[in-house]
């Protein structure tokens, strides 16, 4: 418990990431390492109360009536659901306890591909024909091409704070 938790009406004592499994698709560090997937078994087992967030999630969902619709509570069918697209099976990942290599295809420029029609896919909007179109809205309901600068009422140029002190 720290001060901030002691002042909620309900704390939920949630396993650190060393005391559950988990799966990490694509690493950060440079381009080819988002093609890396690894799954990160347990290192310890959660102390006293403390559950996987997911298990909360999953106790959450079925007594709300959505077990079926969060895998009916497993977690490692959760695993295989966001694997899926990947074409590598968990049970590579578990089996391996190395890292798991996707090929992936860079694209730069995407909205400049073509269709199936050839023609280049740009921006989906039907004013600016493949164009990007900035526009302001706040205003009202018309559209400005250009943003709109409002000076704050207390700003450098109309009320500087430091006019306001040595009133």
């Amino acid at each position: 418990m720290n001060p901030t938790a002691e002042l909620a009406a309900v704390v939920l004592p949630v396993a650190s990431s060393f005391e559950r499994e988990a799966l990490k698709i694509g690493f950060e560090i440079k381009p080819e390492a988002q093609s890396l997937i690894q799954f990160r078994p347990a290192v310890v087992p959660p102390p006293g109360e403390a559950r996987p967030d997911t298990n909360i999630i999953f106790d959450l969902a079925a007594r709300l009536g959505f077990a079926e619709q969060f895998w009916s509570g497993d977690n490692r069918c959760r695993l295989r659901h966001q694997l899926a697209p990947t074409g590598v099976t968990l049970e590579q990942c578990v089996l391996t306890l190395a890292v798991c290599t996707l090929p992936l295809q860079t694209r730069h420029a995407k909205h400049c591909r073509a269709d199936a029609n050839g023609i280049p896919r740009g921006f989906r909007h039907a004013v600016t024909e493949g164009r990007a179109l900035f526009t302001n809205l706040s205003r009202s309901r018309l559209r400005a091409i250009c943003p709109i600068f409002e000076e704050p009422q207390i700003g450098p140029v109309a009320r500087p704070i430091w006019r306001l002190a040595f009133r």
